[in-house]
């Protein structure tokens, strides 16, 4: 996700083109307000400064060590996290906030429980992405297991393949694709909703 300033401005100076507001959203899909938050939000966009803009998934992993390693450093507790206190250097406190709604959960909105399987996993293939998907397998879980989060190669069985050489092993990325946590939740969402915010998220241009 490119920097707040960046954002080329329309013609008349006025909204930023290609970013849209809520009532913008809304003006298009067919959806209740529930089923618009929850495409939104499984597509990872986020509110900020009043548009809404999607945010990129290595983006989303980065904020996620962050996080990991910032509650290590400062012995905070995984189970119990205050997300006043978790502001990543360099990130809108929005995604910062949406990273805790993807992978934690909170009952009152302030104290938070990481999901710490989940970013594991999602941790797992941001080191791999990070170094071409592809790493000497000792080298892999030295990087991955830094944090102290739970580690073991079977959580990844069907997302990596490890080849051995003699006395070496390499781990390879076979795929960028994210497993669902819920494919039952994921299919209850209006496809047609989904397809609607990335045309206007993405497909929306000046002259079209």
């Amino acid at each position: 996700m490119g920097s707040e300033g960046e954002e080329e401005m329309g013609c008349e100076g006025g909204q930023p083109s290609g970013l849209y507001q809520w009532k913008d959203l809304k003006s298009m899909p067919h959806a209740t307000d529930e089923e618009l938050n929850s495409a939104l939000r499984l597509v990872s966009v986020v509110e900020i400064n009043g548009y809404w803009r999607i945010v990129d998934d290595l983006c989303i992993s980065r904020v996620l060590y962050s996080l990991v390693w910032k509650a290590k450093a400062l012995n905070w507790s995984l189970s119990s996290l205050d997300g006043d206190r978790f502001h990543p250097w360099g990130c809108s406190p929005a995604v910062a906030r949406h990273c805790l709604e993807l992978y934690a959960s909170t009952t009152n909105g302030k104290v938070w429980e990481l999901d710490t399987k989940r970013v594991s996993l999602e941790l797992a293939r941001w080191v791999l992405k990070s170094n071409g998907k592809r790493m000497e397998l000792q080298k892999f879980m030295d990087h991955w297991s830094y944090v102290g989060l739970p580690v073991s190669l079977d959580m990844l069985k069907e997302e990596i393949l490890v080849e051995k050489h003699g006395d070496h092993a390499c781990v390879y990325l076979l795929s960028d694709h994210k497993t669902l946590t819920s494919g039952f939740v994921y299919s209850l969402i209006c496809v047609h909703t989904y397809i609607l915010i990335f045309e206007i998220l993405n497909l929306s241009k000046p002259g079209k």
